[in-house]
């Protein structure tokens, strides 16, 4: 993926080849109306202003809140976007996927492992009281406006205001880190939130597929709070 179009193909043509749409995600997004200058502000309120106004007004209950901001902030841009149909999102030959899944699930396990035994070793494998309800509930209240705001609006609005693929996995890495802060978790879990972005972003340019990018969020917090729950407080 070394080089990107100019940029504005249809979305109706995502549903033929999510690999080679993909690759056009980062000269696609952008407002329907107005300047990369423009553009770059917004982005900056929205990444970095938003999270941390958030956690100054709500302090320790800042995480519902910057949620369901991030659920909403994501909604309306998304839809004020161009190029950008909802149905861009919906699963496509999702069962496709399943060795990256595999792969990086594996992954965030052992990255989970590593940083618990480095910073937080008494608390290996030792799961709050009703993590169970918390991890069935995590999909659709943490992992779906999570990736809507740091994968979807990410690369589908502002992914054209850069010039490499790594560069835009960078920066979407450490806006995981400023939301993981926001919400209160700790040093540790915003290293490792920033760690996994960055492998989630890389995945969803990969693939193009959103459905993928929430499992392998849930995947995230399952290796994490199963494994090392203790880096929340580090």
């Amino acid at each position: 993926m070394a080089q990107y179009g100019t940029g504005h193909e249809a979305t109706s043509a995502l549903s033929a080849s999510p690999v080679a749409d993909a690759a056009a995600l980062l000269s696609r997004g952008g407002r329907k109306a107005g300047g990369k200058r423009t553009l770059i502000a917004e982005g900056v309120a929205v990444f970095l202003l938003l999270p941390c106004l958030v956690f100054l007004l709500a302090g320790a209950a800042a995480a519902p809140f910057l949620l369901s901001g991030m659920l909403w902030t994501s909604i309306i841009l998304l839809s004020m976007s161009r190029n950008f149909l909802w149905a861009d999102l919906l699963p496509r030959d999702a069962l496709s996927e399943w060795p990256l899944l595999a792969g990086l699930t594996a992954g965030f396990a052992a990255a989970a492992l590593a940083l618990g035994l480095a910073f937080a070793p008494g608390s290996l494998f030792r799961p709050e009281p009703g993590m169970a309800v918390r991890l069935l509930l995590y999909p659709l209240l943490v992992a779906l406006p999570l990736e809507l705001f740091c994968r979807a609006l990410f690369f589908r609005r502002y992914g054209r205001l850069f010039t490499s693929e790594s560069g835009a996995i960078l920066v979407s890495a450490a806006v995981g880190a400023v939301v993981w802060s926001a919400m209160g978790c700790g040093c540790g879990f915003a290293a490792f939130g920033a760690a996994t972005g960055a492998a989630l972003s890389w995945a969803y340019l990969r693939t193009g597929q959103f459905a993928l990018s929430v499992a392998l969020n849930w995947a995230t917090a399952l290796a994490f709070f199963l494994i090392a729950p203790g880096l929340a407080e580090f």
